[in-house]
């Protein structure tokens, strides 16, 4: 019990600044990280009401929370993507060759786009870390956010048990393809420059979501000082 409160009282939740971690115990066995509002939030961007809730809770714990975290699922996360990446990409581009299929493809699933994905829905803000994070760079918290962004796609395609319908119905409620398609251009117009792919995807990714909200900063995480 005792290395379980260390794990708790370590963890700590990114907002605008990162808060201590809320502990619920509604769920099925206690667990950390996002409150249940905000995860019924999530899913009702998703349009899906999760099974098991902590798979979905899962996909917000960043790799310093601890042993649980969001690495498998950003891992099966990107695979779901990439399915659903391709049909979209598939479908808007009926005359298009294998290697403007494979260019678009590869500009929307890097890491860019991804972390501008989390920031529209406004899931990073509920981020949870652990004391041990590096405060270095914009970078790593870029990092985070993509991470974050593939996770819950992860933990959509598991707790529907496989099905890829369900993830590209949630994927285009919240990007749809007309959206999309400004952008597909705006990639094949810069890749006739010869342009490296990872400056098109930071280029584009802001381009690519129009957020409601002001942009905001990155936010830095920030650790509970210890008296």
């Amino acid at each position: 019990m005792e290395s379980c409160e260390v794990e708790f009282c370590g963890v700590y939740r990114g907002t605008a600044g990162l808060r201590p971690a809320t502990i619920t115990e509604t769920a099925s066995e206690m667990a950390f990280g996002p409150p249940d509002k905000d995860l019924e939030k999530v899913q009702k961007d998703l349009g899906y009401e999760f099974t098991d809730k902590w798979l979905l809770r899962q996909a917000f714990l960043h790799p310093s929370a601890g042993e649980f975290n969001n690495t498998r699922l950003s891992w099966m996360g990107d695979a779901a993507m990439q399915l659903v990446v391709s049909q979209l990409v598939f479908a808007s581009s009926t005359r298009g060759t294998t290697e403007i299929l494979h260019d678009r493809r590869k500009v929307m699933v890097m890491r860019e786009f991804c972390a501008e994905g989390a920031k529209k829905m406004g899931w990073h803000k509920l981020a949870t870390v652990g004391k041990c994070f590096a405060e270095t760079e914009e970078e790593v918290t870029c990092n985070m956010q993509a991470e974050l962004f593939e996770a819950i796609w992860g933990a959509l395609f598991i707790d529907s048990h496989g099905d890829y319908k369900v993830v590209l119905n949630a994927y285009t409620k919240n990007f749809p393809l007309h959206d999309l398609e400004p952008i597909f251009m705006a990639i094949d117009a810069v890749k006739k420059k010869d342009i490296e792919a990872r400056d098109i995807a930071k280029r584009l990714a802001k381009k690519r979501i129009k957020v409601a909200e002001p942009a905001e900063a990155t936010p830095k995480p920030k650790v509970k000082e210890e008296k």
